[in-house]
């Protein structure tokens, strides 16, 4: 989620459309890239606001401060630890937006995490996935719960289920994610890095659907993705696997923005 952060509502639906048209053209990211340099606030101090993670020398927290466009209220996700003298950017929701965390996961020297951006005026909740490294960089992100509409461009509806997620990164930084819906249905998708020319958005894409439990059964804790393969077991310890590049793009009809679910 490294990416130019919107100071308003408007900016954020900015991002999504243009997002959604990238979309649409088929995307196609590859390799790794670049990573552009992390956004630091080092007038915040590391035991501010209200702590939403903390292992060790690490601490994600969340930070409120009035909107100056909106007068509403403007939250930010912040990450501190061993490696960086003042926070980083996790996540910035915007004026009239309250963050709320569902979900951390330490991947190597990664946190992931997945979020929901509730914005108070209106029904719209995105919910982001990413991660941002332990030891310095900048946040990654992608949409996990929206929807995108050609006609309107909003987020209205979840993309993926979300009820429970699981995250896993791969070594040059694509994203593994089982998504769980409250009906038990699973879908497995990953999130490919994007080109660094789109680095004023989000820089993972939109979610590829590389499997999908109706009846659910899948070890939410056994996810792991590589350069090439995502890995997951059924609970009762069944592997199975796919190639992450073979993905379906949960866009276009609602089967396929729910992931089948």
């Amino acid at each position: 989620m490294s990416r130019s952060h919107a100071s308003s509502g408007a900016r954020r639906r900015a991002r999504l459309s243009s997002t959604l048209v990238l979309a649409i053209a088929g995307w196609a990211a590859s390799s790794a890239v670049a990573y552009p340099p992390a956004k630091h606030y080092r007038h915040t101090p590391c035991n501010a606001g209200r702590t939403v993670f903390h292992r060790g020398a690490t601490r994600a927290f969340i930070v409120s401060s009035k909107d100056p466009e909106t007068g509403g209220p403007h939250q930010r996700m912040l990450l501190c630890g061993s490696a960086s003298r003042s926070p980083r950017l996790i996540e910035d929701g915007g004026g009239d937006a309250e963050l709320a965390p569902l979900r951390f996961e330490v991947e190597g020297s990664r946190l992931a995490f997945a979020i929901e951006v509730d914005t108070l005026l209106s029904h719209e909740a995105p919910v982001e996935v990413g991660w941002i490294g332990l030891r310095g960089g900048a946040a990654r992100s992608g949409p996990l719960g929206a929807v995108f509409d050609p006609d309107y461009v909003l987020p209205q509806e979840p993309l993926l289920p979300f009820y429970r997620v699981s995250l896993a990164v791969a070594p040059d930084g694509w994203m593994a994610v089982i998504s769980a819906a409250k009906s038990g249905c699973q879908v497995v998708s990953v999130l490919a890095v994007r080109p660094r020319r789109f680095a004023d958005g989000y820089l993972l894409e939109v979610p590829s659907v590389l499997h999908t439990a109706v009846n659910g059964g899948l070890d939410q804790n056994s996810l792991k993705i590589d350069d090439s393969t995502v890995n997951w077991e059924s609970i009762g310890g069944v592997p199975a696997s796919a190639v992450r590049s073979a993905g379906t793009p949960a866009t276009g009809t609602m089967s396929a923005q729910t992931g089948g679910c």
